[in-house]
């Protein structure tokens, strides 16, 4: 979630795992910080995306968003900002009936909305990534 990566990066967790590919393979670094990730070298798109679970709920599109995007952009002051609009979860699966959501449409109307709302409108995302196949 957005407040997970920004409580990670606020207090410079090295919570995730790294993947590299500039031969042809795969690579991975365990224990790796945002920060770092960040800085590894000179990005010209960062992408951020909220968890899909949340995608729909604008109030999570918060101050956490506000702090990433700064967080991002002093680290990376060329990269372009992306947002990543999470899809839906599949109709009659677990995690659907794990949500909110009363089914598969509500929870992708209510993504839409809520990335039009909180994203579009933001002057900080050069484009907005989806795949409206419904």
């Amino acid at each position: 979630s957005l407040a997970a990566h920004w409580s990670n990066a606020e207090n410079d967790r090295a919570a995730y795992t790294y993947y590299t590919n500039g031969d042809g393979t795969w690579h991975s670094q365990p224990n790796y910080k945002i920060s770092d990730a960040l800085t590894s070298c000179g990005w010209d798109y960062v992408m951020l995306q909220q968890d899909s679970a949340l995608a729909g709920i604008e109030s999570t599109y918060n101050d956490n968003l506000t702090n990433l995007v700064d967080y991002v952009k002093a680290l990376c002051p060329n990269a372009q900002l992306v947002w990543n609009m999470t899809w839906a979860y599949a109709e009659g699966s677990e995690k659907l009936a794990q949500t909110a959501y009363a089914d598969q449409a509500d929870m992708h109307h209510s993504t839409v909305s809520a990335v039009m709302n909180m994203i579009d409108t933001n002057s900080d995302f050069f484009a907005i990534l989806c795949d409206c196949r419904f």
